[in-house]
């Protein structure tokens, strides 16, 4: 087991990821649990008749560990005024390097486990989205949509939600709101 990257997020606290490991604080993720992950980063500014009084900083990670349930890390930093702390400054890296090691070592192995999954079974589910190798589904309210693979054309990823489209429409085929 060899430490791929440390991210310090304080004096006594870091994000260390391991070659098949993450641990965070005393807890220790093994990779081969982790299904999904969403992750969000906010900036706040709050004020009293349009005078700025308070903002803060805050970053979430949520990985998806299956029958294990749903695991949340993150950081919060408050500032007074309408200027942001060195803190909050730092949490930005800290959010920001923490994707990227997410993005680096745990997306490949959650899309090999998707690829083994559809092969497997013919499908992989993610949310109320059902992907097959022709065709993609989706279960709404009131009743389930369905588009060929290939008219699929792109996604929208931003604030906390997922959105995939259909050739020549502006609506989407296929939102999900991962962070609540």
């Amino acid at each position: 087991m060899t430490r791929v990257a440390s991210i310090v997020v304080s004096e006594d606290e870091s994000y260390d990821f391991y070659d098949n490991k993450l641990i965070v604080g005393e807890d220790e993720i093994p990779y081969e649990y982790i299904q999904g992950f969403g992750f969000l980063l906010t900036h706040r500014k709050q004020g009293v008749d349009f005078v700025p009084i308070a903002n803060s900083t805050s970053f979430t990670i949520l990985l998806d560990l299956g029958k294990n349930g749903i695991y949340k890390f993150g950081h919060r930093s408050l500032g007074v005024s309408a200027f942001r702390t060195n803190k909050q400054r730092s949490l930005d890296r800290v959010y920001s390097d923490t994707i990227k090691c997410i993005d680096e070592l745990l997306s490949p192995l959650i899309l090999k486990k998707m690829l083994n999954t559809l092969s497997e079974n013919g499908e992989v589910s993610v949310g109320k989205l059902t992907i097959k190798p022709d065709y993609l589904f989706n279960v709404t309210s009131f009743r389930t949509k369905q588009i060929p693979l290939h008219k699929y054309t792109s996604y929208k990823f931003a604030q906390g939600k997922v959105m995939l489209y259909e050739s020549g429409k502006s609506l989407p085929f296929f939102r999900l709101i991962y962070l609540q």
